[in-house]
């Protein structure tokens, strides 16, 4: 499903539609980053570390006033 044909009220619709973002381009980014990830068979650094490094900075930079949200 593409952002184009998703629901309105999904996130992932929401964040191509405010960032612009073609959501192929998305799709196909995140792809790249899973197999690069994927590929070494690291027990540490894995798609669960990647998305906890990724939860972990936003609330970090969102909590801490460092990011400004721009108005829609």
């Amino acid at each position: 499903m593409t952002c184009e044909t998703a629901r309105s009220d999904c996130p992932v619709v929401r964040l191509c539609m405010r960032a612009k973002i073609n959501s192929l381009c998305l799709e196909n980014f995140l792809s790249m980053m899973e197999q690069g990830y994927s590929k070494h068979g690291n027990p540490y650094h894995n798609l669960v570390h990647a998305a906890d490094v990724t939860q972990t900075t936003h609330a970090i930079i969102t909590d801490s006033g460092l990011a400004v949200s721009q108005p829609n």
